[in-house]
This record gives C-alpha cells, sequence and structure tokens, in this order.
C-alpha cells in the first residue's frame, strides 16, 4: 500500500557541466510518482512552485535539475525526503 498512488509518470533530465561551463545533457530516466499540480505562492504573491512530485523511487534526485511533466519542461526547486516506518518517499517540488 501507498500513501500515494505511483500513477503518473515524469522525466528527469540530468545534464553535467564541466570546467569550462559546458552543458552537456545526460540520459534522460522515466520515473513513476503522484504529481499534485498545484501551484504554491509566498506570502510576498511570488510562486515557490507550480507543483510537487510524490515519489518513492530509490534515487537521490538533485535541485536545479530539468523534470518533464505533462510535456512541458520544469526544474526541481526543493528535494525533501520523508521516512515513516517501512515506508521512504521523495516530495520534490518544482517551478
Amino acid at each position: 500500500m501507498s500513501i500515494f498512488p505511483q500513477r503518473e509518470t515524469f522525466s528527469y533530465c540530468p545534464e553535467t557541466k564541466d570546467k569550462y561551463g559546458t552543458v552537456t545533457p545526460g540520459s534522460t530516466v522515466t520515473y513513476s510518482g503522484a504529481i499534485e499540480r498545484e501551484r504554491t505562492f509566498a506570502s510576498d504573491g511570488s510562486v515557490i512552485s507550480k507543483g510537487t512530485i510524490y515519489t518513492v523511487e530509490d534515487f537521490e534526485f538533485k535541485t536545479d535539475v530539468k523534470v518533464v511533466v505533462d510535456g512541458v519542461d520544469y526544474y526541481i526547486n526543493t528535494v525533501e525526503k520523508y521516512v515513516i516506518p517501512g515506508y521512504t518517499y521523495r516530495a520534490l517540488s518544482y517551478v
């Protein structure tokens, strides 16, 4: 049983940057998760995130990496890991 049913997919698109600043796209990987498409705003009205992905994938996601949700490119803003006895999931906020 899962707190967040993993019924949707998203693509994680890592990039590497060499010492000269050249960006090279890495291999895009598709993961499953539950995607919440709800915008979050700060008290001053600025956008904190455009949505959150809840995933149980055992992978160390990083911030500032491109994710593709519903065919639209976003970037991970925050990665939070939660551990409940017998269950681990990550919340990836994206902008």
